[in-house]
């Protein structure tokens, strides 16, 4: 598990102390400055969208083939409209219960604890809600 995330995300320590680049850098997956600027994370927008596009689709890994055609088939402006708010970074409207949740997570990237464990369990506890 640990090479795993070494190899992907944090690299892996050189022989002089230094790390090698990871396959994805930490600006890629790293939320800390979306949250501190308040833009979109991965969520349940995200999520919801793969969730229709695979009952679209009726399988997890289409053809080429099939992708195109069922892309092609689905007139629903809906999908359409979801995709160029993701593109554009838009604000989808979220249930009160996630805006406190961003508002939350947003004090404690702009104020964290002066402990590192109060500020771990601090950001833990709002992950799991």
């Amino acid at each position: 598990m640990l090479d795993y995330f070494e190899d992907n995300y944090i690299g892996r320590i050189r022989a002089n102390g230094s790390r090698s680049r990871p396959l994805f850098n930490a600006e890629f997956w790293n939320a800390h400055e979306r949250t501190k600027n308040l833009q979109m994370r991965t969520d349940n927008s995200a999520e919801a969208w793969n969730r229709r596009i695979k009952c679209v689709f009726q399988c997890s890994h289409p053809t080429l083939w099939k992708f195109i055609d069922k892309l092609i088939l689905e007139d629903d402006s809906h999908i359409h409209t979801k995709i160029c708010r993701v593109n554009v970074d838009e604000p989808i409207a979220k249930k009160k219960k996630y805006q406190h949740l961003d508002k939350r997570l947003h004090n404690l990237v702009l104020n964290p604890h002066q402990d590192i464990i109060n500020q771990i369990t601090s950001l833990a506890h709002n992950i799991v809600l």
